[in-house]
């Protein structure tokens, strides 16, 4: 009897043990394991602050070569070598000549004979200090940081706050800017097809805009679009007419709808008036387009665009528009040269609402862009800008690796943008009426 008392002890015993082992060696698991992924996280963390630092590296070094640039120098000849500050000539052609090591070299953080090509270039790396004490523990560093300055397409964000978006189009070729036959404006990224709300809108009376039911938000937005240009000579007259075919200002308004609708083109009367241009392609033929909508003789509509969120491709919503020429007020009978310096596009919210990401592209053959959107075979010819600029940077902390892709806006501080408008009220008898002159200096 003792003896199977015994036994019975001993199993109870290993058997506790074993429990208590397991636990214990599930909490010490457990506890590794989160260990690691603090580690893992502080890692990362760091790392992504790493690439942030050469994000900002990578703007002081624009500022740095637009300044150089601004001061009449030029590209030197040969490649930079030795040590030292460089000059404004090998900024410009670090800038000319990009590489992972560009952003050190015109700082002046990398010696002059690293190039990314060269054996030494594991090691052509910036460190980033962590605190105020100078240590580094992590060995944080940036280890590549590209920028690119010409771009195939302008992106942006509207929001409630920040609604209204204006791009001065630069063209990475001057003359490319007098071609430009078509704009393409793509929006909302989300391709989830159970986010998307077409039917809220309140029932039209007459022509008058429709409105959002209360408390509703249409998804896809409904999208604005401005054209501003002038030919090389003009009169702030212009932007109140259209002249034949050519304008100075043109507006658009772009209503999301989930089917195609008549491929015709037609005035729709229902539910809200819509004009649907078929393909989401608007020409200077077609009844709503820039050139209409700056004339006040005519009721300008809504214009439908079919947007489909089972595409596949990365904006649910897309619409090429055809642009007219501008207005040369000198009526030279020569084709009309538009002017670089006064070529934008204006694109809003104009209910607020909600978010939405954008693209906008621009096409310079006969053909307008393929309205197809982003990630469709284009039909037209795209012409690159340096309306925006990209910025590439890793960033490293120990052996963990960020790579963080961002845009800084690129125009030259030079660059004309309106800032404020004008308006005057007053009564039926223009008590208010002035006659305002613009100068601009080129």
């Amino acid at each position: 009897m003792k003896k199977k008392q015994g036994a019975a002890s001993f199993y109870i015993v290993a058997f506790s043990t074993l429990i208590l082992t397991v636990i214990a060696i599930s909490f010490a698991t457990i506890i590794m394991s989160e260990v690691s992924r603090t580690i893992d996280a502080d890692l990362s963390q760091s790392a992504y602050d790493s690439a942030l630092v050469g994000i900002e590296d990578a703007k002081l070094a624009i500022l740095n070569y637009r300044s150089c640039v601004n001061q009449g120098h030029v590209i030197g000849t040969g490649e930079p070598t030795g040590s030292g500050k460089p000059s404004c000539s090998e900024i410009i052609w670090y800038m000319e000549n990009p590489d992972c090591n560009m952003v050190g070299h015109i700082l002046g953080r990398i010696p002059k004979d690293v190039r990314s090509t060269s054996s030494a270039s594991a090691t052509a790396e910036v460190p980033v200090q962590e605190n105020t004490t100078g240590s580094n523990n992590m060995e944080q560093a940036y280890t590549c940081v590209k920028i690119e300055m010409d771009l195939s397409d302008y992106r942006g964000t509207l929001t409630s706050e920040h609604r209204t978006r204006i791009i001065p189009i630069a063209t990475s070729i001057p003359s490319d800017t007098n071609n430009i036959k078509s704009v393409r404006i793509s929006w909302h990224s989300d391709t989830d097809e159970s986010d998307l709300n077409y039917n809220n809108f309140l029932p039209s009376q007459g022509t008058v805009f429709p409105r959002l039911l209360e408390s509703q938000t249409a998804t896809p937005p409904t999208i604005k679009i401005q054209l501003v240009q002038t030919a090389q000579y003009f009169n702030m007259s212009g932007f109140d007419h259209t002249s034949g075919d050519k304008t100075n200002r043109g507006s658009l308004t772009l209503v999301p709808v989930n089917t195609p609708m008549l491929s015709e083109g037609k005035i729709v009367e229902t539910d809200h008036r819509y004009y649907d241009s078929g393909n989401n392609i608007i020409t200077n033929q077609s009844a709503v387009n820039f050139l209409t909508s700056n004339n006040k003789d005519i009721v300008n509509l809504p214009v439908a665009v079919h947007c489909d969120g089972n595409a596949g491709l990365e904006y649910v919503c897309s619409a090429s528009i055809e642009l007219p020429r501008p207005i040369d007020t000198l009526e030279r009978g020569i084709a009309t040269e538009r002017n670089p310096n006064t070529f934008m596009f204006v694109v809003s919210l104009p209910y607020g609402r909600p978010d939405t990401d954008f693209a906008l592209e621009i096409c310079k053959t006969d053909q307008v862009c393929n309205p197809a959107g982003i990630g469709g075979t284009a039909s037209g010819t795209g012409v690159r800008m340096s309306s925006q600029i990209s910025i590439d940077s890793t960033g490293r902390a120990n052996d963990l690796y960020r790579r963080v892709v961002t845009r800084v806006e690129g125009m030259d501080v030079y660059s004309p943008v309106a800032d404020y408008e004008l308006q005057l009220t007053g009564t039926d008898d223009e008590s208010l009426l002035k006659n305002l002159t613009s100068i601009v200096e080129q």
